[in-house]
C-alpha cells in the first residue's frame, strides 16, 4: 500500500472512498492515457504532451485518498513507461520544497523532465536490457521467474531514489 502513514491519518469516510475516487479519476482521463500507451518517458515529447501529463495528474492527484504521491503510483501502474513514482522525500530532494506544493502537476511535470534526463544518460551508457540483467542480481529471482516480472527503467531509478533520499544510502 502507498502512503501508508498519509492513509493512516485520513477519515474512514475518505478511506472507504478510495476506490471511488481512484475509478472516477481514471474514467476522466481514461482517453488522455490512452494517447500515452505506447510512450516511453525517455523519447517523451514535454512540448507536445506536457500539458497531456499535467491534466492526467491533477485529475488524480485532486482526489483526497490519492494525492500526490498516490496519483504518481497510480498512474505508474497503469503506464509504467512514462510516469515515474516519488513521494513526499522525493520531491523535497528534487525540489528543495516543503510540503505546500501550489502546483504539483507542474512540479511532477518537471520530475519527469528531470527523470527523462537522467534516464537518457544511463541509456548512453547501457541499454535497458543490460540494465536489467545486471538489475536481476540484488531482487529476488524466484519472484521473477514465477510473476514473469520486469521492472522498467523507471522502476530502476525509483528504487535509486527511495534508497538515496528515504533510506540515506549513496551508491
Amino acid at each position: 500500500m502507498w502512503n501508508v502513514r498519509f492513509f493512516e491519518t485520513l477519515s474512514k469516510y475518505t478511506k472507504n472512498n478510495l476506490e471511488k475516487e481512484i475509478l472516477r479519476a481514471y474514467n476522466e482521463c481514461k482517453l488522455d492515457l490512452e494517447k500515452l500507451k505506447r510512450k516511453k518517458l525517455s523519447k517523451l515529447n514535454f512540448n507536445k504532451n506536457g500539458n497531456l501529463i499535467k491534466r492526467i495528474f491533477s485529475t488524480f492527484s485532486i482526489m483526497p485518498s490519492i494525492r500526490y504521491t498516490g496519483a504518481a503510483k497510480i498512474l505508474h501502474i497503469l503506464n509504467p513507461n512514462v510516469f515515474m513514482m516519488w513521494d513526499l522525500q522525493i520531491r523535497r530532494a528534487y525540489f528543495k520544497i516543503n510540503n505546500n506544493i501550489r502546483d504539483p502537476a507542474k512540479f511532477y511535470l518537471k520530475f519527469l523532465q528531470k527523470s527523462k534526463k537522467i534516464i537518457n544518460a544511463i541509456l548512453k551508457l547501457v541499454d535497458e536490457e543490460t540494465l536489467w540483467i545486471y538489475h536481476l542480481e540484488f531482487i529476488d529471482k524466484n519472484f521473477v521467474k514465477n510473476f514473469s516480472f520486469s521492472e522498467t527503467i523507471l522502476k530502476m531509478l525509483d528504487e535509486c531514489n527511495y534508497l538515496k533520499f528515504n533510506q540515506n544510502i549513496d551508491f
